[in-house]
């Protein structure tokens, strides 16, 4: 972790798995018009990275970066206020390589491009900035009940 916060964090993978799990379940929602119902999600709740990395009162969004080059941002209110687990559980089973193994985030209720897969790193920003998606028209946020797909 590390920007906008009062303490960096470097965390391994066991330090992160060592941390509260939780398990949610979630519908997965693609822009495109599928979904797959029930998903079961195990890991660490994304508000306890933040309270960990104790961001600072100018960080607003939260930039997360995968192995792959991919990137995806959330304001930090969908982080606090919406369920929002780094994953690395799917149904009871860790994590396929295909399904983001070793941490895939989840933030319930936003579409699929927020989910994003093989998450290396997490940066708090003071303000908005695309990611891999969101670069190329697709809404900031992504709110599947409010269809923002486009931005």
């Amino acid at each position: 972790m590390r920007g906008e916060i009062g303490n960096t964090l470097n965390l391994r993978l066991d330090e992160l798995k060592s941390l509260a799990s939780v398990e949610i379940v979630d519908d997965l929602h693609c822009v495109e018009g599928w979904s797959v119902k029930g998903i079961r999600w195990s890991g660490v709740p994304v508000i306890k990275i933040i309270d960990l990395a104790r961001p600072k009162p100018s960080a607003t969004y939260a930039m997360f970066r995968c192995a792959d080059g991919y990137s995806t941002v959330a304001p930090l209110e969908d982080l606090t206020s919406r369920q929002a687990l780094l994953a690395t559980r799917m149904n009871g089973e860790t994590l396929t390589v295909e399904a983001g193994r070793p941490v895939r985030l989840i933030i319930t209720g936003l579409y699929a491009w927020k989910y994003a897969k093989w998450v290396s790193e997490m940066e708090f920003l003071d303000h908005y900035e695309p990611g891999y998606w969101e670069s190329r028209g697709y809404h900031p946020r992504g709110d599947v009940w409010k269809e923002e797909r486009r931005g």
